[in-house]
């Protein structure tokens, strides 16, 4: 899975997070693998809406903030 930093706030008691499958970029430059897994991160913000409108969620925004972490190799 993707690794990411959060920080939970005091007022955070559930957390309801999604998980992003890592995959590899074995012949991609390192900038572009970055772009891709960008992209994907942020669409999160949209995944968790749509979740809490399933019912899967019951938060409708994340109690949490995450930041996007660079590869580096």
């Amino acid at each position: 899975m993707e690794w990411r930093k959060i920080h939970v706030g005091s007022d955070c008691n559930y957390l309801e997070i999604i998980l992003l499958h890592s995959g590899s970029g074995d012949f991609m430059s390192i900038s572009k693998v970055n772009r891709i897994r960008k992209r994907e991160f942020k669409k999160l913000p949209k995944l968790h809406q749509l979740a809490f409108e399933k019912g899967i969620f019951k938060t409708e925004k994340p109690c949490f903030t995450d930041e996007f972490m660079l590869l580096k190799y």
